[in-house]
């Protein structure tokens, strides 16, 4: 994507950052280009079985994987056994981003180009097993973590940036370009043999037949070429493929939409915050979500959600929500539940356990916001209600202990509980019609006191657990199996979690406190820290979306921070107590109940103009 790796910032907005998407690797550089084309035109087999070729390694294949990925397992010990029980030499081995870009430039035959994990995985960059990759033979530096260009602080950082460089304007411009190279109607034929990109035969599909290969020798060798010089992939496209929207476009079409609005985390400086008066101020909205899967409902406003509340005495609330109604001076319509502060009003089925304060972290909505479920009862039990029949939908016993959290999965298929028991049970959901009934799938043990915070995604198999004893354990969920513990180096055997939550990229981010301070954390699922802060109140409400952490607290602050470096990027002073905080489909509004009973809807002020989408 780059070819600006020694500049000590990255200019998106410059074409001389960008390396030229129309052209394969091997004639980025411009004096390659007359070598590269003489080699193609000259090249004859006297035999007839090799066709004619610009290059004759290719940009994708098992060895330049592991080229790049020496430093995780189990490409290590893949690397190692592909160099006959040991290390590559030091020189050649990937030690330094700038270095690896000069190289291709310099050297004709390096034509690869990069993998998946340089847009995600910051880790395989580190040095974190402390291999001994030795050391480069004119400066006699020790090889370790991979050296980073000069606009990179750091390695997450580096991922952020490229990350942000692949959606930039210039990118969305031009990758149709690299797309026809590898995949489209540049990959074979006349159109590749003008763009420069044909590859030694025995990459393409179907170029060989093995099967019509008799002698098993020979076999055995052609199998071996074709799986270490790598293969071309299979053409998608026999036409140029479209280039994409334009970011002016994209803003055209935003703004003639009747129904979208954009993701407001992006523009904090627009920010302006509503109030709804919601419930009283003696029972207090305690829990709110917008399930993201629902069924649509149709009002003369439009298609209209449902966003679900439970008050701090256990009353259920469904009230109507349409993100974007142009009629309105806010820009958003909400219908409340009128029957929450009336005798008609629907509580959730006890008893509970005396001793309980109820918290948000105790009940969920599945996607579809078919169901509650939700803990906290004195017979230990998890339950399911139903929010189409208004009547408890299931129920199951498994704990020994209080049912302290509840987390729901994403896919709605499978919850998580967390108990006083010091277990956490991953339980799979299966309903029918109104009804539903609940089976394990999981027993996790590992804390040493009461877990009170759970978060689960089955898409990343992950079970993540967080107790009053300070730890954070992280679990497989198909296996089951303990993979590791998270616990801040820098906090004594007071600190107990708060709150827990995922981000996309799978960092786990929790609060917690001891007797004279609050703290939030972020660590990688390898067990990284990425970023620590001290914070003066308790955190209330956490919720990670993109790149952010917005969270809020019992001095009523709303904050929004950096997922990287936990620096607040916005602050909106609500001046009371925040509930918990919630955002909607697609992040066009913040959900913040207060524990007056009102609930602030935190949107963009007016209507999004082409700036602001």
């Amino acid at each position: 994507i780059l070819s600006d790796y020694n500049s000590t910032s990255l200019d998106l907005g410059s074409t001389a950052t960008f390396r030229d998407l129309s052209k394969p690797m091997g004639v980025q550089n411009s004096s390659h280009v007359e070598e590269i084309k003489q080699k193609f035109e000259n090249f004859e087999d006297p035999t007839g079985t090799v066709a004619k070729f610009h290059y004759g390694t290719h940009y994708s294949n098992s060895a330049m994987v592991l080229h790049y990925m020496v430093r995780v397992e189990p490409f290590t010990t893949l690397h190692i056994n592909l160099q006959s029980g040991r290390f590559d030499v030091a020189d050649r081995q990937f030690h330094s981003i700038p270095q690896t870009w000069r190289g291709l430039m310099n050297n004709i035959n390096d034509v690869k180009e990069l993998i998946p994990e340089f847009f995600y995985f910051p880790d395989f960059l580190l040095n974190l097993n402390f291999f001994d990759l030795g050391k480069l033979q004119g400066k006699k530096e020790v090889v370790s973590d991979v050296i980073l260009p000069s606009w990179a602080a750091n390695v997450d950082d580096f991922i952020r940036q490229h990350r942000a460089a692949l959606e930039s304007e210039y990118v969305s411009a031009h990758l149709h370009e690299w797309i026809d190279l590898i995949f489209g109607h540049k990959q074979k034929g006349k159109a590749a043999e003008d763009a420069m990109n044909v590859f030694y035969y025995c990459c393409y599909e179907g170029a060989v037949n093995l099967d019509a290969i008799t002698d098993p020798a020979e076999r055995e060798a052609l199998e071996g070429m074709i799986q270490n010089f790598g293969q071309v992939p299979c053409q998608l496209l026999k036409e140029p493929h479209p280039a994409r929207i334009s970011y002016t476009e994209f803003c055209s079409r935003l703004n003639k939409s009747d129904h979208r609005r954009p993701d407001l985390l992006k523009y904090p400086t627009k920010w302006r915050p509503y109030f709804v008066e919601m419930a009283e101020e003696r029972n207090p909205l305690l829990y709110l979500n917008h399930p993201l899967k629902q069924a649509k409902y149709y009002l003369g406003y439009g298609n209209v959600d449902s966003l679900v509340s439970i008050s701090s005495d256990c009353t259920i609330g469904v009230h109507y929500w349409l993100p974007y109604d142009k009629n309105t001076p806010n820009y958003f319509y909400l219908e409340k539940d009128a029957t929450i502060t009336t005798k008609a009003s629907k509580k959730l089925p006890g008893p509970f356990s005396r001793s309980l304060k109820f918290k948000p972290e105790m009940f969920a909505v599945t996607p579809d916001a078919r169901f509650v479920v939700y803990g906290g009862s004195w017979d230990f039990s998890l339950r399911v209600y139903s929010l189409a029949k208004w009547k408890e939908a299931g129920a199951s016993i498994r704990h020994t202990g209080l049912v302290m959290c509840v987390g729901m999965d994403e896919g709605g298929l499978h919850c998580i509980t967390g108990s006083q028991d010091s277990t956490a049970i991953v339980w799979e959901i299966n309903a029918h019609q109104d009804m539903a009934s609940l089976k394990i799938v999981q027993t996790l043990y590992g804390h040493d006191g009461p877990v009170c915070a759970v978060v689960l995604s089955m898409c990343l198999d992950l079970a993540v657990t967080g107790s009053k004893d300070g730890t954070v354990n992280v679990h497989s969920v198909k296996d089951g199996e303990y993979l590791r513990t998270l616990r801040h180096p820098g906090l004594d055997i007071t600190f107990t979690i708060d709150l827990l939550t995922l981000s996309y990229q799978g960092h786990v981010i929790f609060t917690g406190h001891t007797p004279d301070n609050h703290s939030m954390h972020v660590y990688t699922l390898n067990g990284r820290h990425v970023a620590s802060t001290h914070i003066t109140h308790r955190i209330t409400g956490l919720v990670s979306s993109g790149d952010y952490v917005l969270s809020g607290d019992e001095n009523g602050d709303l904050n929004l921070l950096d997922l990287f470096t936990l620096r607040v990027s916005k602050n909106l002073p609500l001046q009371l107590p925040v509930q918990t905080v919630s955002l909607t489909r697609g992040n066009t509004h913040i959900l913040v109940p207060l524990r007056d009973g009102k609930l602030i809807v935190v949107g963009l002020s007016g209507l999004p103009d082409t700036a602001l989408a």
